[in-house]
């Protein structure tokens, strides 16, 4: 008998069809980018100001006294200022990263509960779609956010120990630690995420959602990574695109805008340095911000076949296709 399944390109072609079909959700994309769970919208603020940023960043872990230098920075930081101002300041910090992740869980929950139905919503009908899931989407986003920030200091403690004193042993152990920590944390985001989307998408709890997610990955693992896979190197590259396409729009446009200035007043000579910054920033925003709901369409269609009460067609891994 032949099987039936659904191959990856039908996913990812649904799930572009209904990004296009929703563009009053790709705003909500770039402040759920931020949650990094399926999402793009934070690249590029991520993306370092040149080689050296990354020479002085992989340094800071390996050379002996340049992380402690960072923490004792951190502690003159704080000894400068009274207890009260260092009060308001961890309290506006709090306060902002409480607002950060409100904004960002209501976006997520938005995208999801927008993606699932037929007719585009008006952009104020997000808010009443991402009521009913938005403390369950919380939960997630704190657990993923708690798991690897655990991960990343299992993953740091051996890399600051190479920094004190360098031997073999000591590089050999930081070095199967991130064997280990990289995986794990790769394989939490994935499930992760498929929690996320199984508590909108099928209106579960998180312990079930989560219990999902993991039942998908055991019966799927190869299809899930293919599938991973593919979603980040589509994004990647339609995001590299779109620099090239940037940076070639830029180009002869900052030349206009010099030959423009010149006839302009003193005042108004530097709104063309602002202008640029505003599109070199504004338009990867945007863009990110569309492969973010592109990112949570694929997956959301990619649950929708390997669920475990699923009756569609399956998922099949592509090398258990061909091999």
């Amino acid at each position: 008998m032949k099987l039936s399944f659904k191959p990856y390109r039908h996913l990812l072609l649904e799930a572009w069809q209904q990004t296009c079909k929703h563009p009053h959700l790709w705003l909500c994309g770039v402040f759920a980018g931020f949650a990094s769970l399926g999402g793009f919208s934070h690249l590029p603020l991520l993306v370092p100001s040149s080689p050296q940023a990354v020479r002085t960043f992989i340094r800071s872990f390996l050379e002996p006294g340049q992380t402690f230098d960072a923490f004792a920075e951190v502690v003159r930081f704080f000894m400068r200022h009274t207890p009260q101002e260092i009060f308001w300041y961890i309290a506006l910090l709090v306060l902002f990263c409480a607002m950060l992740l409100v904004t960002v869980s209501i976006c997520q929950a938005g995208i999801l509960a927008g993606l699932r139905e037929a007719d585009p919503q008006r952009p104020s009908d997000v808010l009443r779609l991402a009521r009913p899931f938005f403390l369950r989407v919380i939960g997630v986003d704190l657990a993923y956010k708690a798991v690897l920030t655990l991960l990343l200091f299992i993953g740091s403690c051996p890399l600051l120990l190479l920094s004190t004193h360098q031997t073999p042993g000591r590089a050999w152990f930081a070095f199967l630690s991130l064997l280990l920590v990289i995986p794990a944390a790769l394989l939490w985001q994935l499930l992760s995420t498929l929690t996320l989307v199984g508590v909108v998408r099928a209106d579960r709890s998180i312990i079930h959602s989560t219990h999902d997610a993991w039942v998908i990955f055991r019966r799927h693992p190869l299809a899930t990574v293919e599938f991973a896979v593919l979603v980040l190197l589509m994004t990647a590259g339609i995001l590299l695109v779109s620099a090239t396409v940037l940076i070639l729009v830029l180009i002869p446009l900052r030349s206009f805008l010099l030959l423009l200035s010149s006839s302009l007043p003193p005042p108004l000579q530097s709104m063309d340095d602002l202008f640029i910054l505003f599109v070199s920033i504004g338009f990867p925003t945007i863009v990110g911000g569309i492969m973010t709901v592109f990112s949570y369409a694929a997956w959301q269609r990619f649950y929708e076949h390997a669920a475990p009460l699923t009756v569609r067609f399956p998922i099949i891994a592509k090398l258990r296709r061909l091999f």
